[in-house]
């Protein structure tokens, strides 16, 4: 009976991190159909290679009522998509909030809700556009990977770049890569503009990445049922250039 509870609860996991992909995948497209996807250079290599990685931390910036309204429903529902794939991965997920709650209100509910029963999450709290600060303080106290990290939120031209940069700065080994499609600038929440991509800050280990795709979920479900070497083998065939390198 505990091996037949083992096997169903494998495929259910893969099934759950399947079904969060493909959504995933279905509001990126609609985002750009719908011309409100983001600016992204024709030149620019974005992929879903990070997402078969053994370990990310998912930082999640802002994403409170002050910032994000109810308007803005199809990009919240993008980051609800990266959470659910993130967990389903069993990564780390860090939520940045800036203070006072007070004035800024707390991070989504809605994201709040599905995290309920994973425990790989906490919350980070500052007072200034960076937090980079502290999700490194956060990872050292919860031993939190900082092998890489997926960062994505509001606003993409503010909170997100600082935080990125100074991620990118405090570990110059490790990839720190944005998503494009979770990600809103000030313009693009107040309905004013779009964000032009190429702006974006260009370092050695930043990059932009996808959201992931069924495929990549699944190959990395996949992978826990292989040997370590040949985990480790599908990992160093699978690279990914940098973004300093694409543009």
């Amino acid at each position: 009976m505990l091996g037949l509870g083992i096997i169903f609860g494998f495929f259910l996991h893969r099934r759950q991190a399947r079904l969060a992909a493909l959504e995933a995948t279905r509001l990126q497209q609609a985002r750009i159909r719908s011309g409100r996807g983001p600016v992204i250079p024709a030149t620019q290599n974005i992929d879903g290679a990070s997402w078969q990685s053994p370990g990310r931390t998912l930082v999640v910036v802002d994403i409170q009522s002050y910032f994000v309204k109810d308007v803005h429903r199809q990009f919240i529902e993008g980051v609800e998509s990266l959470v659910r794939s993130a967990i389903a991965l069993g990564w780390s997920i860090i939520l940045l909030e800036f203070r006072p709650t007070e004035t800024y209100g707390a991070t989504w509910q809605r994201i709040i809700d599905l995290l309920k029963g994973y425990d790989r999450w906490d919350t980070a709290y500052k007072g200034q556009p960076d937090g980079s600060t502290e999700v490194q303080q956060l990872c050292h106290k919860n031993q939190y990977t900082i092998e890489g990290f997926v960062v994505c939120g509001v606003y993409t031209d503010q909170c997100v770049l600082e935080t990125v940069t100074g991620l990118a700065s405090k570990y110059p080994r490790s990839a720190v890569e944005v998503v494009p499609a979770a990600s809103m600038s000030y313009p693009e929440t107040q309905s004013t503009g779009r964000y032009d991509w190429k702006r974006f800050p260009k370092a050695a280990n930043i990059s932009l990445i996808a959201v992931p795709t069924e495929q990549c979920v699944e190959d990395h479900s996949l992978s826990h049922s292989e040997p370590a070497a040949a985990m480790q083998e599908m990992l160093v065939t699978r690279s990914k250039p940098s973004l300093a390198a694409a543009i």
